[in-house]
């Protein structure tokens, strides 16, 4: 892999195309629809983008741990189905 430091797209391109499913079906574990689960995911992934030179060579449980700018809305969304199994596996959410 390259220096952390020095990433560029295809380094991007390749984590994107690697781990977009997996992000997206945590998301669905833990969001109402598929909708949201992408969205999330987008989220993740800009947050990636922008701090990928602290990105380690795992990626994928950095990924899972990288909580999108907009928690709080997320939370929200969790929360407001009422479904107290759901909103424990929420972002940020206790378990």
């Amino acid at each position: 892999m390259r220096d952390v430091n020095n990433r560029e797209t295809d380094w991007f391109r390749g984590v994107y195309r690697r781990h977009y499913p997996d992000v997206v079906r945590y998301g669905l574990r833990r969001l109402d629809g598929m909708a949201a689960a992408e969205e999330l995911a987008q989220e993740v992934f800009l947050v990636a983008w922008r701090r990928r030179s602290e990105v380690p060579a795992r990626t994928l449980p950095w990924l899972y741990s990288r909580p999108p700018p907009t928690r709080p809305r997320w939370s929200r969304r969790c929360t407001s189905h009422g479904r107290t199994a759901r909103r424990r596996r929420c972002w940020g959410s206790p378990a």
